[in-house]
């Protein structure tokens, strides 16, 4: 973690479970004490990704955590979307993860 830390410029994106990235129904148990160890190594803001979903696991990162990536998520909807109509979903369902930040 410290060689990650000290490497990093701009952000560290923490990665919140090993293995097989994708749509997730719950967040890793250990995401939380992963930012915390990290946070010992960098004041640069933790973004946290893997396993990041929906609007309650996005909610659920922002109190310990600077930010969340939804990657999986976006790309399920893409693909399952018809073309003319995926950036309208995509831009629906990011607002859906919009405003969640302390609350």
């Amino acid at each position: 973690m410290k060689a990650i830390a000290e490497n990093s410029r701009g952000f560290v994106y923490a990665i919140s479970r090993v293995g097989i990235t994708g749509t997730q129904t719950e967040l890793a148990s250990n995401a939380e004490r992963l930012v915390t160890r990290l946070r010992k190594f960098t004041k640069l803001p933790i973004v946290l990704g893997f396993g990041v979903s929906n609007a309650e696991h996005v909610k659920a990162v922002a109190k310990f955590a600077d930010a969340a990536v939804v990657g999986s998520a976006i790309v399920a909807l893409v693909e399952k979307t018809p073309q003319a109509e995926a950036a309208q979903a995509v831009g629906k369902f990011v607002s859906s993860l919009k405003g969640t930040k302390g609350a």
